[in-house]
């Protein structure tokens, strides 16, 4: 249980390096480490150098991993080496530790390593879908503008939010003769024309203000939510809206 509870310890020291970004996180670490490993007698001069040199090959990893991520062998050989080097020196310094031991210590360390990598990699899937599925929840495919669900949701919390200091304006439109634009050119200009509309609307909107926000509600149809604006200051942004609306719309251009 000795050899167990000090493999399992030097796994959690090393593989804690990949969870800190700072040099001064890192130090303490290896500072809290080495003191837990003093109190138990388990550090030698020649594990000492080992377990150091093997936690800045794992703090480096932050640097050097992504370049190394879809190139499964090179990226766990470190901690192959690592591991086997502790063994190693562990084997030379303990009179009680026998070559098979040692090696079964290291097997244990590898696979555990390996363990933790693996689900450290498929939390970080996991985390890249959510986003990836929240992202497709809110908005629309097309024109990436957001949905009508969005729109619902953020246009009753922007009226709880209001009150007189805090005006709210909301503006509606939609594409006229949006229906002869598909009959007549089919339906992926009609996309097309969609997909511009949005473009430039998000253009007038970023030179405004970027907490304005765009909807698609409809097929044709777009929504505003401005928040702290009167009635004046929508009115002149429609109308600067309108002007970019205006420029023809040049298909497959």
């Amino acid at each position: 249980m000795d050899w167990v509870c000090r493999n399992l310890l030097i796994i959690i020291v090393i593989y804690s390096n990949l969870l800190f970004g700072s040099i001064w996180e890192f130090v303490i670490i290896q500072v809290i480490a080495t003191g837990i490993f003093l109190i138990e007698a388990q550090v030698t001069v020649l594990t000492s150098l080992v377990f150091v040199l093997a936690s800045l090959v794992v703090f480096s990893e932050r640097w050097y991993g992504p370049k190394l991520v879809n190139r499964r062998f090179w990226y766990m050989l470190p901690p192959m080496i690592i591991g086997a080097a502790f063994w190693w020196a562990t084997f030379m310094s303990e009179k009680d530790l026998s070559a098979t031991a040692a090696g079964v210590n290291y097997l244990v360390f590898f696979w555990s390593y390996l363990a933790l990598w693996d689900l450290d990699t498929y939390l970080a899937k996991d985390q890249r879908l959510l986003v990836r599925l929240n992202h497709e929840v809110q908005y629309d495919g097309l024109t990436k503008a957001r949905n009508w669900l969005t729109f619902q949701r953020d246009c009753n919390r922007a009226f709880q939010q209001q009150n007189a200091e805090q005006p709210l304006a909301i503006a509606t439109f939609d594409i006229d003769h949006f229906k002869q634009i598909n009959d007549a050119f089919g339906h992926l200009v009609g996309n097309q024309v969609l997909m511009t509309t949005t473009v430039r609307i998000k253009h007038a909107l970023h030179i405004a203000d970027d907490h304005y926000k765009l909807y698609r509600t409809g097929g044709d149809e777009f929504c505003l939510i401005l928040p702290n604006v009167d009635a004046a200051s929508a009115n002149k942004l429609a109308q600067e809206t309108m002007a970019q609306l205006k420029r023809p719309v040049l298909a497959n251009a």
